[in-house]
């Protein structure tokens, strides 16, 4: 076989390490080339780089806990998993969401649907948010 296609992560099951301070249940996206592996640098740590996802953007996933600036992290990032997300502002059940101010969950806007609100919750919260 020539030019076989190999998968490389399972995204549910992502490490990253955080440029700038991530706070755990927050969106978060790539944001720096991946510190190594398959066609890139010869670094063994084999990294994304993630920090947290502007308001509206479309995000990779949430991240599972704290993260300081410069360490590994972990995301959730598979479509249909419910995880708990900060709400932004007040939630309620069967809304969509985008990714609001500091990663946050909001209320559909102007954003993009990054997820469906499984229950309400209040501003600062967690929300049950199905990942798209």
């Amino acid at each position: 076989m020539q030019n076989v296609s190999t998968q490389y992560h399972e995204t549910g099951n992502v490490s990253f390490r955080a440029a700038g301070a991530v706070a755990g249940k927050t969106f978060v996206k790539p944001s720096a080339d991946r510190t190594g592996g398959p066609g890139l640098s010869t670094d063994n740590e084999n990294l994304y780089v993630f920090s947290t996802c502007p308001a509206g953007a479309k995000p990779a996933g949430v991240a599972k806990y704290d993260v300081a600036n410069g360490e590994a992290g972990g995301v959730h990032g598979r479509p249909g998993m419910i995880v708990p997300v900060k709400a932004g502002a007040a939630i309620v059940a069967g809304v969509e969401v985008e990714v609001g101010a500091a990663g946050t969950a909001i209320t559909l806007a102007s954003g993009k649907a990054v997820g469906l609100a499984m229950s309400g919750a209040a501003n600062g919260a967690d929300a049950q948010i199905k990942l798209y």
